[in-house]
């Protein structure tokens, strides 16, 4: 199984211990790439990059995960989005440290507005 890690950031030994328990030998690989801000062309940007993957970690506006989830042809063919959740920690200069927690399935994401 092969992961992609859409984000900035490298893993951490915690993320890849909790990869590796959640996908038994898997191999994951990290792009960093700012998708456009663009909807139809986030989603067909995305389907090129996980192109060979069956999990993808996707650090995107919600906006975005929003028409992956629904529009993209990588999860109409079976493919997982995850995503890390991180416990945010303030010290006493206002400065805010991240500690991973844990991975959560993103399985729908539903945005309802209403005007003002």
């Amino acid at each position: 199984m092969k992961v992609l890690r859409l984000t900035r950031h490298w893993a951490t030994s915690a993320q890849k211990a909790a990869l590796e328990a959640a996908f038994p030998g898997c191999e994951v690989e990290r792009i960093s790439e700012n998708l456009p801000s663009d909807s139809r062309e986030a989603v067909a940007r995305f389907d090129q990059l996980t192109k060979g993957f069956q999990v993808a970690e996707a650090v995107l506006p919600v906006n975005l995960l929003e028409a992956i989830l629904k529009y993209s042809q990588f999860c109409r063919n079976g493919g997982i989005i995850i995503r890390a959740v991180m416990d945010r920690e303030m010290d006493e200069g206002g400065n805010a440290t991240f500690t991973f927690s844990h991975y959560e399935k993103i399985l729908e994401i539903k945005i309802v507005t209403e005007k003002l």
